[in-house]
């Protein structure tokens, strides 16, 4: 029942949301610059995860963001924990310019693509390294927030995967801030079979990582030390929805 009503109410949201956002891109995009287009579409793609996220929450699941260092604004990266499907659109809760670093197949839907490809979101398997280096600092340099997703695939669980390392020998290079992001209780929403399950999520910003406090790091040393950070975050937030 909960997995009819909530795909029901998604495809209600999406609808609806195009048929509000369309026009206005319509009128925006031909006479923009280039800039000023990727910035119209990568805060349509926010909007429209916000919108989702929001409508087809209510009202078996109950969505939390706590922000420990609100006053942290500045572009950087953010580091996330992945364990559904569902953290792609959780992500909009920061509510910030950004682009995700994403792999082939979400750049090909028919039209959260087009937006992303258009929006100058991250295709980690197309780009060189050198491209993805260029790419990210002009992203930030044009207060662009970048998020990743280390551990590369969801886990569908409360276990941490592994974290890839390309991200912070991104971080290294560019000396930008990188911000812990955590998401827990989505572990089953969606679940493998994108079947929904009732429950509370809490998306947690963490104080933000500044070079200073990492630039003796290695890349291998640096994303160990953000594995753990998110780690501990996660098993105290998980400890937390438990006694909810």
């Amino acid at each position: 029942m909960i997995n009819i009503w909530i795909y029901t109410i998604f495809l209600i949201a999406s609808v609806s949301y195009c048929l509000l956002a369309l026009p206005v891109l319509i009128i925006l995009i031909p006479f923009s610059t280039v800039a000023f287009r990727r910035k119209v579409l990568r805060y349509a793609i926010l909007y429209y995860g916000q919108w989702v996220i929001k409508i087809i929450s209510f009202p078996f699941i109950k969505l939390k963001y706590i922000d420990q260092a609100p006053t942290e604004t500045a572009p950087g990266i953010f580091v996330c924990n992945h364990r559904s499907g569902s953290d792609p659109f959780l992500v909009s809760m920061i509510n910030r310019n950004l682009v995700q670093t994403v792999n082939y197949w979400p750049l090909k839907l028919p039209f959260l693509g087009f937006f992303a490809r258009h929006g100058g979101y991250l295709n980690i398997n197309a780009l060189s390294a050198e491209e993805l280096l260029d790419k990210a600092r002009s992203l930030l340099e044009h207060q662009v927030t970048i998020v990743s997703f280390p551990e590369g695939t969801r886990s569908c669980s409360t276990e941490m995967g592994q974290f890839h390392g390309g991200v912070f020998r991104i971080a290294l290079a560019l000396k930008c801030p990188i911000y812990p992001l955590c998401i827990v209780g989505n572990e089953n929403i969606p679940d493998r079979r994108f079947r929904f399950h009732a429950g509370r999520i809490h998306i947690c910003k963490l104080p933000m990582i500044t070079y200073a406090d990492y630039r003796d790091m290695s890349a291998f040393k640096l994303k160990n030390h953000l594995r753990e950070i998110i780690m501990t975050a996660t098993q105290e937030q998980d400890r937390t929805l438990t006694e909810c």
